[in-house]
């Protein structure tokens, strides 16, 4: 006769345990399986240490298919098959890469937006309604990227749900999120006028009545990076705040002058190309030069260089944030904007579009053009298409060349 036992067996130090049901002298065990929770399966055996056997086996195979990534949700409700995705990729992201967008994007909107739905009943309808949502906790339209990154996140849901033989590849929806592209026009910017009032501003106002300490140094960095967003047309963001002082160097025109040049590796068009820019000064001593000489001088490391001097020592530091500060684009661009309400300069009069540090960029696309500088090393210098540039700055294009200043 087969051994049994009445009474309930703990097992794995406890994380699991062989029971049996009424009617039945087979052993049941029960154990916790992840993010799907405590599962019960049939040891298929009423001998108690066949049973145990099994149980380990079992278990083993679930921590195994654990290490690989081959959790299996517990149904194909989007809710219990996001959450495993997320779990991945929580392993892959630093708290600013695309997988840790990624996976905001599914915490904060997808999941709370599908919840417990079956994949499989998700339509075209579902997506629309989705984007309205969105934009109605976000407070306004979202993006075409903020939409690109969450069609992303469905892509990699959907491909969990495949791969993990929860829904069949013609299940899947042919189209997800419809992304349009809407004709903006010219986005907001300044005129020359108001950029030297801005500047002066910063200058003589803004960073002086700062107060002392984190304030000041914050106040006197946003002045700094203003003049150097506004003279190279560089994105503010990634390609701006991962420039180190080893990418500056000094180039010579045909004319013999000095113009700084800027080597920015992680070009947002050109992928995983790099590309140089040459930024918009008046000598070493002047303009954006001088700009770059005060952040130096702020610096406890090396406020005994002169620029020439991180220059040629190709020195591998940031040269607008400190190694570990990761939310510098996030308070710059805060900060700036409450200084546009401030200023009450928060819209373009022209086009009545928002100003954001994002503005200085099309500011310097506009007054190169105007300073007549060809339009393929405008579109070189803030790496973008010529196409583009005719297409969003015509008017720069057809205008008569300005002599006005518009460097520091």
């Amino acid at each position: 006769m087969p051994k049994k036992s009445d009474n309930n067996i703990h097992i794995n130090d406890g994380d699991a345990m062989l029971y049996r049901r009424e009617r039945s002298n087979n052993w049941y065990l029960r154990y916790k399986d992840g993010l799907r929770g405590w599962r019960r399966v049939s040891c298929e055996t009423d001998d108690e240490d066949k049973a145990k056997k099994k149980a380990k086996e079992i278990i083993k195979l679930a921590d195994a298919r654990h290490l690989v990534g081959l959790t299996s949700a517990p149904s194909t409700n989007f809710r219990s098959i996001a959450q495993l995705v997320t779990d991945n990729l929580s392993k892959k992201s630093n708290g600013k890469n695309n997988d840790y967008h990624l996976m905001l994007a599914i915490r904060k909107y997808l999941i709370p937006f599908f919840g417990n739905k079956s994949l499989s009943n998700i339509n075209s309808t579902d997506f629309e309604t989705y984007i309205g949502y969105v934009a109605k906790e976000m407070k306004k339209s979202p993006s075409l990227t903020t939409l690109r990154k969450h069609n992303s996140a469905l892509t990699k849901i959907y491909e969990y749900a495949v791969d993990s033989g929860k829904l069949q590849q013609s299940e899947v929806p042919k189209k997800l999120l419809v992304i349009k592209r809407k004709k903006i026009g010219k986005r907001g910017s300044f005129t020359n006028e108001e950029y030297q009032f801005l500047v002066s501003y910063m200058e003589n106002h803004y960073e002086k009545e700062a107060r002392n300490g984190n304030e000041k140094i914050k106040r006197a960095m946003l002045r700094d990076y203003v003049l150097f967003l506004a003279n190279s047309g560089v994105r503010c963001g990634t390609e701006s705040a991962n420039i180190k002082w080893r990418h500056l160097s000094w180039v010579k025109d045909d004319d013999g002058n000095e113009l700084l040049a800027v080597y920015i590796e992680e070009s947002k068009t050109l992928k995983a190309q790099g590309r140089s820019v040459y930024v918009n000064t008046r000598g070493k001593d002047k303009g954006v030069a001088r700009a770059l000489n005060r952040i130096i001088s702020r610096s406890e490391k090396y406020k005994h260089l002169s620029l020439d001097e991180m220059i040629k020592k190709k020195v591998d530091d940031y040269v607008f944030r400190s190694k570990d500060d990761k939310y510098f684009t996030t308070n710059m661009g805060r900060m700036f904007d409450t200084l546009m309400d401030f200023l009450e300069m928060k819209y373009d009069k022209t086009t009545n579009n928002e100003r954001t540090l994002y503005s200085l960029r099309h500011f310097y696309a506009s007054m190169s053009l105007r300073r007549k500088i060809p339009i393929y090393e405008v579109a070189r210098n803030i790496g973008t298409s010529v196409k583009m540039i005719q297409e969003y700055y015509a008017d720069d294009v057809s205008s008569a060349n300005l002599q006005g200043r518009y460097f520091e």
